[in-house]
């Protein structure tokens, strides 16, 4: 009884993240593997409809209430990283990286090691927003195109 209450519940879950939305389409067990299957539908912009899948397996949790967790969890990671799926984001960032790159004085490789030193760390912010903090600047894209350019405080 409590499976199907937890299933009804993720299936009628909903959110919207400025412009990604999504939407749990089915939650359903895969007879051959015996594994659950999670279906989201997201959209991105208003746009089309993208599918995701996510199986899961008995050793991905012990309760339903760490299932139902591990889900929602993983579709708004999933929800975040289509931020970056936007042609503009993705414009954006490679334009700033190469500007931050041409804009340091100091060489990439050292005369005493031959190791390549740069610094590239990647930071999650809200679900609409993905920052990246390349060569001591932080690069913010967003859903709705409110893009920046910062430096590490």
């Amino acid at each position: 009884m409590k499976k199907i209450l937890l299933v009804s519940l993720i299936m009628f879950i909903s959110s919207v993240f400025a412009d990604v939305e999504w939407k749990v389409n089915k939650v359903y067990i895969d007879s051959e593997r015996g594994t659950i299957i999670v279906e989201t539908n997201y959209r991105v912009n208003g746009g089309n409809t993208i599918v995701g899948r996510t199986r899961y397996n008995e050793n991905n949790f012990k309760t339903q209430e760490e299932f139902y967790n591990l889900a929602i969890n993983n579709i708004k990671d999933h929800a975040k990283l289509l931020v970056m799926k936007i042609p503009e984001n993705k414009a954006f960032v490679k334009a700033k990286m190469q500007l931050i790159q041409s804009a340091l004085a100091q060489p990439l490789i050292t005369s005493n090691d031959n190791n390549v030193t740069y610094k590239l760390k990647d930071t999650m912010g809200s679900e609409n927003t993905k920052q990246i903090t390349f060569k001591d600047k932080i690069i913010t894209v967003t859903s709705d195109g409110s893009n920046s350019v910062a430096d590490v405080k």
